[in-house]
C-alpha cells in the first residue's frame, strides 16, 4: 500500500499544466508538515494572497533555511509585493542550493524585469532555456528581455518557438505583435494583438500595441472591433488620448456616415441628438481628446447651436443629452473655443449672459436653471472670464449638482488658482526685447498647449530612450547621479515631461509667459512632481544665471526669436563640456504650406485676433476658394485649437532653418550632432533604406538629400540631440 501511495503522489507531477514559476518539486526529506505548508503557500500565491503566502514561506525558510523551493517562492512572493531587491537576494540563495531547476531562473528574471534591468533578466531566462529548451515561459520571457534591449532579430526566434510549443500563450502572442511592429509590419501585428485581446480582453500591453498600429495605419471605414479597441484604450487610459484622436475620428466619421450625411444632419441636428448623445465613443472622444477632424468640428458646432437653443427642461435627470453637453463643454475648453460662432448665436449668448449675471448678482444659489445657463455659456467661452466668476466660484463644490463638479473645477477653480500662482513665480531679469514682448503677449492670452488631465507619474529609463533613438551613443555618466536640467521656452507640457524623464535631475523651466508657467505649475503640483521649479524670463537673460547645466532641452523657442543663433549661443555657454542639448527648429522645406498660408493671411491684412483665426480656419475646413493647396493644413493637430492655430499660422515671429544652416551652427557653437528624434518610425526606416552606408544616421549631407526627396519628413520640426565638445 505504501508503494502505491508514493506512486499516487508522484503521478500528477508530470501532468499538471502549471507555469514553471510555480514548479512543484516535492522533497520528502522535509517532512509531511513542510510539504503541506508548501502546498498551502502555493495556493495563496495562485490566489494572489501575497501577504499570507509570504508568511507561510518565511515560516518554512526559518525552519529549513536550505529549502530551495521555499526560498525561491518566497522571493517570487516578495517580487509581487514590490520588494524586488529582497526577491533577487532570496532567489539567488535558492539557486546556490540547486542550480538545476529552470523555474528558479525564470522566477529570478521577473524582479529584474520589474527593475527594467533587461540585461540581467535576459541572462536569467537564457539559463532557464539552456536547462529546459521547451519551456514557453523561459522562451517568451527571454524574447521579451531581448526586445527591451533593442535586439529584435535575436528575440524573434525565441518568441516564435514559444508560440510553436504553446500557440495560445497570451504574453507570447502580444510580444510577437510588438516584434512585428518594430519591423513596421503593422498588418500582421494587428492580427496578433487582436488574438491576444480575444483571449484576454483588456490586456493592457496588447491595447498599447494595437493603438500604435492604429496610429500609423489608416482605417477609413468603421469597424466595430477597432472601435471597441479604441474605446477600451480611452476607458483604461493605456495611451494618451490625443495620440488616438485621428483613428478615433476616422471611426466616428464612418460610424455616423458623415462623408455622406454631414450636411443633412447639421441642417437639423435635433432629431439625431439622442443617437449622438448615446454614442459612448463620441462622448469619450470629446471628453478626453482634442478633435482633429474638420467634418466632426462642423457637426459639433451644429450640436452646440442646438444646445444653445434648448431650455433647461430639455435634459431631464441629467440624461444622455446632458452628458454630451458636458463633454462638448470640455472639448470647447480644451480647444480654447476655436469653433466659429454665428451672428444669431451671439445674440442669444448676450441675452443668456445678462440673465445669468442677474441671477448671480441677486445672490441666487446654484439651481438647475443657473447650471443650465452656465453649461451653455461654458461651450462658448471659459467661465473664469465671466464678470461674476469669483462670486460663482465662491460657492462650495458640493452646492452644485454632481455632473457639474468637473465643469466648475476645470473652468473656475483651476484657472483662479493659476492666477494666484503667478504671484509666486521666480523672475530672471526683465523682458525688454520687442519681439520677446510680442511673443509673451501671445502666450499670456493662449497658454500652449493645455493639459486636459493630470499626468500619471511613471518611471522612464533613460538608457531605453537612448537605445531606441541613438544606439551608437554612450550616455554621459552624469545621468547616473544628480544633475541640472534647463528647459527654456518650456510652455506648459515640456517641463512636466522633462521632470518625469530626468527623474534624478533638478529641472528649471523658463518661459516668457506667466500664464503658461502657472498652468504647468498647477498641473505639476497636482501630479506630485518634486524635481521641478519655474521662472519667468527671456532666453537672452539666462546668461545672468550663476549656474551650469548638464542637460538643456530647447525645442520650442529659438525659432520664435529675433536672433535664434544668439539665443542658441547663450544656451551653449550655460552647458557644461560633455553636456547634452536637445534642440527643436522649424524646417524651411516642410513648412512651405504654412508659409503659403501666412502669405494669404498677410495679403488679407488679418490680425491674429481670435475672430480672424476662427474665420480663416472655417474657410479651410469648408474647402472654399481659400483652401486649395492649403487643405493639407488639416493634417496638423495644431490647426484644431486656438493657441495651436495661432502658433501654427498667426505667430508674431517665426524663423525656419535648413539642414546646411543647422550644420553650420553646430560647427560654430562647438556642438557634435548625435541624431534626430522621430515620432514617425517610417522616417528612420526609409532613411536606412536610402542611405545604408550611414548606419548611425548622423550624416547631415545625407539627411539634406533625403529631405529633398521627402519634403515632409520633418513636418513637425527638426528635433535633434547634440553634445558640447570638450567633455
Amino acid at each position: 500500500m505504501a508503494k502505491k501511495s508514493r506512486k499516487a503522489k508522484k503521478k500528477p507531477q508530470g501532468k499538471r499544466q502549471v507555469s514553471p514559476i510555480f514548479l512543484n518539486r516535492k522533497a520528502p526529506k522535509w517532512g509531511v508538515f513542510t510539504v503541506q505548508a508548501m502546498k498551502e503557500g502555493r495556493e495563496f500565491l495562485h490566489a494572489g494572497r501575497y501577504p499570507e503566502a509570504e508568511e507561510v514561506f518565511r515560516r518554512i525558510v526559518e525552519e529549513h533555511p536550505g529549502h530551495p523551493q521555499a526560498l525561491n517562492l518566497l522571493g517570487l512572493t516578495m517580487h509581487y509585493l514590490d520588494d524586488n531587491a529582497g526577491a533577487i537576494a532570496c532567489m539567488k540563495k535558492s539557486i546556490e542550493i540547486d542550480a538545476s531547476i529552470a523555474g528558479f531562473y525564470i522566477n529570478l528574471g521577473f524582479p529584474y524585469l520589474a527593475l527594467l534591468d533587461w540585461g540581467e533578466a535576459a541572462s536569467c531566462f537564457e539559463k532557464a532555456v539552456r536547462l529546459k529548451g521547451d519551456s514557453p515561459a523561459a522562451l517568451s520571457n527571454l524574447a521579451l528581455a531581448l526586445w527591451r534591449m533593442g535586439k529584435v532579430d535575436e528575440a524573434w526566434p525565441y518568441c516564435q518557438k514559444a508560440l510553436e510549443i504553446e500557440p495560445g500563450r497570451v504574453d507570447s502572442l502580444c510580444l510577437f505583435g510588438n516584434l512585428l511592429c518594430e519591423k513596421l509590419n503593422f498588418a500582421e501585428a494587428e492580427k496578433y494583438y487582436a488574438e491576444t485581446l480575444r483571449r484576454s480582453p483588456g490586456h493592457e500591453e496588447a491595447l498599447k500595441g494595437y493603438a500604435e498600429v492604429l496610429m500609423w495605419t489608416i482605417k477609413e471605414s468603421y469597424d466595430p472591433a477597432i472601435g471597441q479597441v479604441l474605446l477600451d484604450c480611452f476607458k483604461l487610459n493605456v495611451v494618451a488620448p490625443d495620440y488616438l484622436a485621428r483613428p478615433m475620428a476616422k471611426q466616428l466619421r464612418g460610424k455616423h456616415r458623415l462623408d455622406e450625411r454631414l450636411e443633412e444632419i447639421c441642417a437639423d441636428v435635433s432629431p439625431h441628438l439622442r443617437a449622438l448623445a448615446s454614442d459612448e465613443m463620441l462622448v469619450l472622444y470629446l471628453e478626453k481628446a482634442q478633435n482633429i477632424d474638420g467634418g466632426i468640428e462642423i457637426l459639433l458646432t451644429a450640436i452646440r447651436r442646438a444646445f444653445l437653443n434648448s431650455a433647461p427642461g430639455d435634459w431631464p435627470d441629467f440624461g444622455a443629452e446632458m452628458r454630451l453637453a458636458r463633454a462638448l463643454s470640455k472639448q470647447c475648453f480644451m480647444n480654447e473655443y476655436v469653433f466659429l460662432t454665428e451672428a444669431e448665436e451671439e445674440e442669444r449668448l448676450s441675452a443668456l449672459r445678462e440673465h445669468v449675471g442677474r441671477r448671480v448678482e441677486a445672490g441666487e444659489a446654484p439651481s438647475p436653471e443657473l447650471e443650465h445657463g452656465l453649461l451653455i455659456l461654458s461651450m462658448y467661452a471659459p467661465l473664469y472670464r465671466l464678470p461674476d466668476a469669483e462670486k460663482i466660484g465662491a460657492f462650495p463644490l458640493e452646492d452644485w449638482s454632481l455632473p457639474l463638479h468637473d465643469l466648475i473645477s476645470r473652468q473656475l477653480h483651476e484657472p483662479l488658482k493659476e492666477e494666484a500662482l503667478k504671484a509666486g513665480l521666480e523672475r530672471i531679469g526683465e523682458i525688454e526685447d520687442s519681439v520677446s514682448r510680442a511673443v509673451q503677449a501671445q502666450y499670456e492670452e493662449n497658454p500652449y498647449p493645455r493639459w486636459t488631465t493630470v499626468p500619471q507619474l511613471h518611471t522612464v529609463r533613460l538608457d531605453a530612450f537612448f537605445r531606441e533613438n541613438f544606439p551608437h551613443f554612450s550616455p554621459p555618466s552624469f545621468l547616473e547621479g544628480s544633475f541640472e536640467v534647463l528647459v527654456p521656452g518650456c510652455g506648459t507640457r515640456q517641463p512636466i515631461e522633462a521632470a518625469m524623464k530626468y527623474a534624478k535631475g533638478n529641472v528649471l523651466a523658463v518661459d516668457l509667459s506667466q500664464s503658461s508657467l502657472a498652468h504647468a505649475r498647477r498641473v505639476a503640483e497636482a501630479a506630485g512632481i518634486q524635481n521641478l521649479r519655474f521662472a519667468q524670463g527671456d532666453v537672452m537673460n539666462l546668461a545672468s544665471l550663476d549656474q551650469k547645466f548638464q542637460v538643456i532641452e530647447c525645442t520650442g523657442v529659438l525659432h520664435h526669436m529675433e536672433d535664434p543663433l544668439a539665443g542658441w549661443r547663450v544656451l551653449t555657454d550655460l552647458l557644461v563640456d560633455g553636456g547634452m542639448m536637445q534642440i527643436g527648429l522649424y524646417s524651411e522645406t516642410a513648412r512651405r504650406p504654412v508659409v503659403q498660408a501666412r502669405e494669404k493671411i498677410r495679403a488679407r491684412d488679418m490680425e491674429p485676433t481670435q475672430e480672424n483665426i476662427r474665420k480663416f480656419r472655417r474657410e479651410i475646413i469648408a474647402g472654399g476658394e481659400q483652401a486649395g493647396e492649403l487643405s493639407n493644413l488639416l493634417n496638423s493637430r495644431d490647426f484644431f485649437s486656438m493657441s495651436g492655430c495661432r502658433d501654427f499660422l498667426f505667430h508674431v515671429q517665426e524663423r525656419r532653418f535648413t539642414i546646411p544652416q543647422i550644420r553650420e551652427a553646430l560647427d560654430n557653437l562647438g556642438l557634435r550632432f548625435v541624431g534626430f528624434i522621430f515620432m514617425n518610425p517610417w522616417v528612420k526606416v526609409a532613411y536606412g533604406k536610402e542611405f545604408p552606408g550611414d548606419p548611425h544616421m548622423t550624416d547631415l549631407a545625407c539627411w539634406e538629400a533625403f529631405e529633398e526627396k521627402e519634403p515632409y519628413a520633418f513636418a513637425a520640426m527638426y528635433d535633434f540631440l547634440c553634445v558640447k565638445e570638450g567633455g
